[in-house]
């Protein structure tokens, strides 16, 4: 995260709790007493970079790491609850809604990479790391055409 901060890259992603050493935030037994829209933030400096670790409770807790937002200023969600079988406004950390917000295309990717993906098998490693790029290339290059149809750029 910090690599990426100094190059300009602005980096926010999931992590597991277990994989972050000397992280302390309350467990899912310990959100779930709180009730769903809970949160919890823990902010350090590292190099001169603020590294931020935000964990929001909705069906399961979700840990967002990031350099450059935190869980400031909320937002409002609307979530189903099962149990009382009506719809309620839950506040969201606004690390969720940015990642939510930008995380569609990578989604879109990986699921049109299964279905239109080069059907050449090969032992070779890099026979496979070189059809993937093709893969990846053809079908970035379909979305972007897509997306230039869509506001008509000539």
């Amino acid at each position: 995260m910090v690599y990426l901060d100094k190059e300009g890259i602005l980096p926010l992603g999931t992590a597991r709790l277990n994989r972050i050493s000397g992280l302390i935030m309350p467990n899912e037994k310990e959100f779930k007493k709180l009730g769903g829209g809970s949160m919890c933030e823990k902010t350090t400096t590292i190099d001169n970079v603020k590294v931020s670790a935000v964990s929001w409770f909705d069906n399961k807790v979700v840990t967002m790491v990031s350099t450059y937002v935190g869980s400031q200023p909320t937002v409002e969600k609307r979530r189903f609850f099962r149990s009382l079988k009506i719809k309620k406004m839950v506040p969201c950390p606004k690390a969720v809604d940015v990642y939510n917000q930008y995380m569609g295309g990578v989604d879109l990717l990986d699921s049109m990479l299964v279905y239109y993906r080069i059907s050449l098998i090969s032992r070779k490693y890099y026979m496979k790391m070189f059809y993937h790029m093709i893969d990846l290339c053809v079908v970035n290059a379909w979305l972007l055409y897509r997306t230039c149809i869509q506001i008509h750029i000539p």
